[in-house]
């Protein structure tokens, strides 16, 4: 039975599900990791340790996949410990010249590929296509020893020296103040709870709403809309609040991505830089998180900026 590691962008959950679950019918012992994980320059030590048990490293290849740095980190571990490695190619992605040499299945047609794909790994096909298994994201899968970050949820008047130790202190990335820092590890999931989208962060239990406001607007009126979301129970909740700056900060990224902010695509564009709840050392302004410019500054109580609620998940 052979070993198998999948590796492939989030956005290829439903085309891998479906890859898993035929591949477990027809006898290969699978690891893969469904949930969204947002990592700094390193693979976190449970992939690193996957990917050397496998036999055969398959990487999923598709647009989505260039673009995560989890799966980019995860073939490059592979290609060092010289696995086995099979691109199964869902679009005309563009290729790494470290491919070359390599095996590849085309899986624009998907019965196509994992017929050509079941032939390369050596594995007995049956024809019972009712004894196929679509998996649970949560079957099977080996779960990460969670190293839990708790950030400070109370307002503090903050000095740009406060600012730039906090930021030293996280490691947080910062092109003011911190161009090498390479952010915290997130774990992200993004949910649906009230026909409203959540993005969760399993490491630092914060709970976001995925968009925010849909206009930026002064300090004063940004409070108005964080009480009336409570009021109105948003998503079933009414303690959500403005993050103070470290929780802010934490959804910074150490590159941009194809919207040309520094925060994960998961979360909507619109919102390029948001406010916080921590106010400068003289509480003459507030500090606002600026995705676009990948920093952090005071602005005036009157500037219009947009508004993200966060709330901590008990």
């Amino acid at each position: 039975m052979p070993k198998i590691f999948i590796s492939h962008a989030w956005e290829d959950n439903e085309i891998s599900r479906k890859l898993v679950g035929q591949l477990r019918r027809d006898g290969a012992e699978i690891w893969i990791y469904y949930t969204h994980i947002e990592i700094g320059n390193r693979l976190p030590e449970f992939i690193r340790k996957a990917i050397e048990w496998c036999d055969i490293f398959v990487l999923l290849w598709s647009k989505s996949a260039t673009n995560s740095f989890c799966v980019n980190l995860e073939w490059q571990h592979a290609l060092n410990l010289k696995k086995r490695i099979i691109l199964c190619l869902l679009d005309d992605a563009k290729q790494s010249a470290s491919f070359n040499g390599l095996l590849y299945v085309n899986f624009s047609n998907f019965e196509q590929g994992y017929d050509n794909l079941t032939h390369l790994l050596n594995l007995n096909i049956t024809d019972d296509k009712e004894q196929e298994d679509i998996p649970d994201e949560n079957e099977n899968i080996i779960k990460p020893i969670l190293t839990p970050i708790k950030f400070r949820e109370e307002p503090r008047k903050l000095s740009d020296d406060d600012v730039s130790t906090m930021i030293e202190k996280y490691n947080f990335f910062d092109l003011k103040r911190n161009e090498n820092g390479l952010g915290i590890e997130k774990q992200l999931e993004i949910q649906e709870v009230k026909d409203e989208k959540l993005i969760i962060d399993q490491l630092s239990g914060l709970m976001w709403q995925q968009a925010g406001s849909l206009e930026s607007m002064w300090y004063k009126e940004a409070k108005s809309w964080i009480e009336d979301i409570n009021r109105n129970s948003y998503a079933g909740y009414n303690d959500w609040r403005l993050p103070t700056l470290e929780e802010a900060m934490s959804l910074m990224k150490n590159e941009k991505g194809n919207d040309g902010l520094y925060i994960d695509t998961l979360f909507d564009s619109k919102q390029l830089w948001i406010w916080t709840s921590d106010l400068s050392d003289n509480a003459s302004r507030v500090w606002v998180v600026f995705f676009n410019y990948g920093s952090c500054y005071v602005n005036c109580f009157d500037f219009n900026n947009f508004v993200r609620a966060v709330r901590s998940e008990k």
